[in-house]
């Protein structure tokens, strides 16, 4: 995947996720991965193009949630490059020998919330997530978010075993 099309898949991410929130409903009634990555491929060769002219989209996504969609890709389009994400390599990714105990401390802490959850541990946060924050220490939900590339939700409970854990 390139940086442009990690930039497509993080803003339509996070459009999905805000219009499954105030539906209420889980995001993939919204907008399903695969056709995330569908759109995603198709906007990035077609610059420009409107997206009524676009992949066939859910039925769902009319009115303000096409208008909203239509706004994130264009964010994207009109991107500089040093905004895009960058890819992550495993070395980069590698857990740091001297936060070995920290990650494993905020796994087992995430483990036991999502298991509250009845959730798998995965949904919660994925364990390259975990590694990250335990890397970084953030202090805020929205730290939390960025670095973990954690959705708002999974963040805010995250930061009470970064609390517990790290801090």
């Amino acid at each position: 995947m390139t940086h442009r099309q990690l930039a497509y898949v993080r803003e339509l991410w996070h459009w999905r996720d805000q219009h499954a929130r105030s539906a209420n409903v889980p995001a993939f009634r919204v907008l399903g991965n695969q056709e995330i990555l569908g759109l995603v491929r198709w906007a990035e060769s077609n610059p420009g193009v409107p997206l009524y002219q676009g992949p066939r989209l859910p039925r769902n996504i009319t009115g303000a949630h096409l208008t909203t969609l239509e706004e994130a890709i264009a964010r994207v389009a009109g991107m500089d490059e040093a905004e895009w994400p960058e890819l992550r390599t495993r070395d980069h990714d590698a857990p740091h020998k001297d936060c070995i105990e920290e990650i494993n401390a905020l796994r087992a802490e995430c483990a036991q919330i999502a298991q509250q959850l009845e959730i798998a541990a995965s949904t919660l946060a994925p364990r390259g997530a975990l590694e990250a924050i335990a890397r970084s220490r953030p202090r805020t939900v929205d730290e939390i978010m960025k670095i973990g590339g954690l959705l708002h939700w999974q963040a805010e409970l995250v930061r009470v075993a970064v609390k517990k854990c790290l801090h």
